[in-house]
């Protein structure tokens, strides 16, 4: 795909859900996804790269996979490997963007970009991971220490909205409802 081609498939606002493992990203987009967005995610591109290699997919080789294809690649490549996956949707999500450079390499294609991180504490991310991966402590901390990891710390700095799911899944689906409710009603009141 060329870059015309792409600017075909440039939605005119996107949001960015971002955060550690176990924080409900996924959850999040899939609430969005239900109200008829379209979700492109990060983890799943990165996935689809470790199936053309032949790679296991474990949490640490998406991990490492993701990291050398930054590295080899740089963030515009990963970025705009995302944007090849959009429909012409005007309404996007981008779910588990962990770097600011493809943050900023997204915002320099897409007119509105609205960002959201989702926190949890480390136990009840632990206990997630534990129950949706059997994820024991020792790797539970390996991973969570992992540089991919840490640099998605960077983009809670960038965050427009820091949303905390320690509760209910109903309460944070309607929290993350009601926050790109706000960021579209931002854009329309802009035109």
């Amino acid at each position: 795909m060329d870059r015309s081609d792409e600017a075909n498939l440039v939605p005119p606002v996107a949001v960015i859900i971002s955060g550690l493992p176990g924080t409900g990203k996924t959850s999040a987009a899939n609430h969005l996804r239900q109200l008829g967005f379209h979700v492109v995610a990060a983890g799943e591109t990165v996935r689809e790269i470790c199936r053309a290699c032949g790679l296991h997919m474990t949490r640490e080789m998406l991990q490492e996979t993701g990291s050398r294809v930054l590295r080899e690649n740089g963030s515009t490549y990963f970025a705009h490997l995302l944007i090849s996956k959009l429909s012409g949707s005007l309404r996007v999500v981008f779910e588990g963007v962990r770097q600011i450079e493809v943050l900023n390499e997204l915002r320099k294609v897409i007119p509105n970009v609205y960002v959201i991180y989702v926190h949890a504490d480390e136990k009840t991310r632990e206990l997630r991971l534990s129950l949706k991966d059997g994820l024991q402590r020792r790797r539970f901390m390996r991973i969570m220490r992992h540089p991919v990891e840490l640099d998605v710390l960077k983009i809670r700095a960038a965050a427009d909205k820091v949303i905390v799911n320690q509760g209910s899944l109903i309460a944070f689906c309607q929290e993350i409802q009601r926050t790109v409710e706000s960021f579209l009603t931002c854009v329309n009141e802009a035109r």
